[in-house]
């Protein structure tokens, strides 16, 4: 058998065993209005005004989804404030650190500075809150808009069956 997976079903077997039309497979939250803000500071309250209305238009903002939009405002505005520490003139990418053992010899190491640490990890969770609220390129496609009909896909192999249908009864009339 070629092309396509052991277990893979016809568009006829779907269609009977009501596969992808169940309610549970495709059960999405209902959008209830706008949501309030959160308690968040100044900077935060920013990201917020600035994604909450996006997400809200894109009915993509739940009650559920307040406290994940609520993290990743707090995330990008840690990651602003170590950008801002990272852009001072002392800053420096390698911090050389200087020890004297009992003997008294010094040893010296480099190492990167902990504001490279925090800033990559304060990165992957805006990362992460971002994908979680929808709002990465990825997410996106994987969130059904609720209210949104789904366009319907053109059968391919219909078509084709479709197109030999026809050009085997022009060859034997």
């Amino acid at each position: 058998m070629k092309g396509g997976s052991r277990n893979a079903k016809t568009e006829a077997q779907r269609a009977l065993d009501g596969s992808r039309n169940r309610p549970r497979h495709h059960k999405q939250p209902d959008v209830a209005g706008e949501c309030e803000a959160p308690k968040l500071t100044k900077p935060q309250r920013v990201y917020w005004d600035y994604f909450a209305p996006i997400m809200q238009q894109a009915r993509m903002l739940t009650p559920a989804d307040r406290q994940a939009l609520r993290l990743y405002c707090v995330a990008l505005v840690q990651v602003d404030e170590l950008l801002a520490l990272q852009a001072a003139p002392e800053y420096a990418r390698v911090v050389l650190n200087v020890t004297v053992d009992g003997a008294g010899n010094e040893r010296m190491k480099a190492e990167t500075h902990p504001y490279d640490a925090q800033l990559r990890q304060w990165l992957e969770i805006a990362r992460h809150h971002q994908a979680e609220c929808g709002l990465s390129p990825t997410a996106r496609t994987r969130v059904a808009v609720a209210g949104k009909p789904e366009p319907e896909r053109p059968n391919a192999l219909a078509a084709l069956q479709a197109r030999a249908n026809v050009v085997s009864i022009k060859r034997g009339a």
